[in-house]
């Protein structure tokens, strides 16, 4: 695996020297060829979200027409655009197939429900059904922006008839309705193979109430809207950091990370920080599950902050994050 990350690493800096005008006047008098192992990238300067902002066009390797275009929510900061190729979206999404499939997931085969952030209930709406069903993944898609202790019944009733095999999106709502399923000593009539949480932060408590109420694991995973390498949880309840999607380093002096990811070929990211930080194991233990590389203690850096609505309803740092991130110029300051 260390042969192919840097394989994989010095692929990605011949594509980005080559094609990118960015980095390419960002390494000149810079030999990659010289380059023998994963270290030599410390001899790279440090890429912030803000140069990357400010110099989009030079920084890209592909039309924007046609890429596979994501915002970052700006839970960490200013939100970013990305532009990259639809392969590598899809190596993305591989990765987190993967990541399911060991805790017993098919995805495409098996339903899911998601808790999101996208407005799919009309406002002029009067029916109590705040969610869609999207047939082509078997996947039930619920709004996070209506649950409040007069709508959870429904999304428990709805929850109850489709009876997903796994349960995905904002640990926050699920941890509301996971709340109220505990708090009313309510007996669902399923039991999902898993919980994978995604965007926030899931704390320990978000853990313990999910798991009692749905009578399921939860299993986290970390990577990022602009691409960053993934981070997951096995079976075992120990956070891997995957060294085949790229590549994590610790800032000197603290626990902030720079990322330096394989799927972003159309906006290469090299040596980025991205805001966030992580606590890695100091334990050489090999993990049970097979999967050997460095283990990850802890992360960091996102915001678990909200607002109530008028009506009762939990909106989200990452809700607030989404009505703003298509907006040119937009951001958000950091929450401390």
């Amino acid at each position: 695996m260390e042969e192919l990350q840097f394989n994989e690493l010095m692929n990605l800096l011949r594509h980005a020297v080559s094609n990118s005008k960015f980095y390419r006047e960002l390494y000149d008098g810079i030999d990659i060829e010289s380059f023998s192992s994963v270290d030599d990238l410390k001899r790279l300067p440090i890429v912030t979200k803000e140069m990357i902002r400010q110099n989009i066009d030079d920084v890209i390797t592909i039309p924007k027409m046609g890429a596979s275009v994501s915002n970052t929510g700006g839970t960490t900061g200013k939100s970013l655009t990305v532009y990259n190729r639809k392969v590598d979206s899809q190596k993305r999404m591989a990765v987190l197939d993967f990541f399911k499939m060991k805790h017993g997931f098919y995805n495409l085969k098996m339903k899911r429900a998601t808790f999101m952030g996208k407005h799919i209930v009309p406002p002029n709406q009067k029916k109590k059904v705040f969610w869609r069903y999207n047939a082509a993944v078997k996947q039930m898609v619920y709004s996070s922006f209506h649950i409040t202790e007069e709508n959870i019944p429904y999304y428990i009733d709805s929850l109850n008839k489709f009876k997903p095999d796994s349960i995905d999106g904002f640990p926050s709502s699920m941890y509301d309705i996971a709340c109220y399923i505990n708090r009313n000593e309510i007996k669902l009539d399923f039991r999902p193979i898993a919980i994978f949480p995604t965007a926030e932060t899931v704390t320990s408590e978000h853990r313990e109430v999910i798991e009692r109420a749905f009578g399921a694991k939860v299993r986290d995973q970390y990577a990022s809207s602009e691409g960053a390498p993934f981070v997951w949880e096995c079976e075992y309840g120990h956070y891997h950091y995957d060294v085949t999607t790229g590549i994590i380093e610790q800032m000197e002096g603290s626990n902030e990370v720079l990322v330096t990811s394989f799927t972003t070929y159309g906006t290469p990211l090299i040596r980025y920080r991205i805001g966030d930080s992580m606590v890695f194991s100091k334990s050489n233990d090999l993990c049970e599950c097979g999967f050997n590389t460095p283990l990850v203690e802890s992360i960091e850096g996102r915001a678990i902050d909200f607002l109530y609505s008028t009506k009762g309803a939990k909106i989200t740092l990452v809700n607030i994050a989404n009505i703003l991130k298509y907006m040119p110029n937009s951001g958000l300051l950091n929450n401390s």
